[in-house]
């Protein structure tokens, strides 16, 4: 997955996330807090990705977008 890609994901994954959250009925309340944990784990699993990518040696900007 490029830099830029990740990126990405990671600014829209939140996105998603309220999207799940209104599509679901409001009464399945479990469900509606389960998506939001899923979403925010997998948000949180990208971002680590990002951080353990990043090259301290290196200066500048990394991971721009194109």
């Amino acid at each position: 997955m490029a830099g830029s890609n990740l990126l990405s994901w990671i600014l829209w994954m939140p996105m998603l996330g309220v999207l799940g959250v209104l599509i679901l009925p409001k009464d399945k309340t479990t469900w509606i807090k389960s998506w939001a944990l899923i979403n925010t784990v997998i948000t949180f699993a990208l971002t680590l990705i990002l951080w353990a990518k990043f090259d301290t040696t290196q200066g500048g900007m990394q991971n721009a977008f194109n």
